[in-house]
């Protein structure tokens, strides 16, 4: 497994954040869940950003053995904004 990454629910905050039009948010946490394994060169990563009223859980009946989304192929990083 790549180091960064592990399977589980996770937060990550961001001290600082500034847009491309010089805004700056401070402490932006960023939910996610991580289903799956990353390989070395990190090309099964699958990159789920759910619709501004989903969460990172809305496509979780997609995750699963012999589902589109299978974490025995793909590692799946499914993101949302945290509270």
């Amino acid at each position: 497994m790549t180091a960064g990454i592990s399977s589980g629910e996770h937060v990550l905050v961001l001290p600082n954040f500034t847009f491309e039009g010089g805004r700056t948010l401070t402490g932006v946490r960023i939910g996610y869940a991580v289903h799956g394994v990353l390989d070395d060169t990190g090309s099964n990563a699958v990159l789920l950003m759910p619709g501004t009223t989903n969460t990172r859980h809305s496509a979780d009946g997609y995750i699963g053995p012999g589902n589109a989304l299978d974490p025995a192929i793909d590692c799946i990083i499914a993101v949302d904004r945290s509270e």
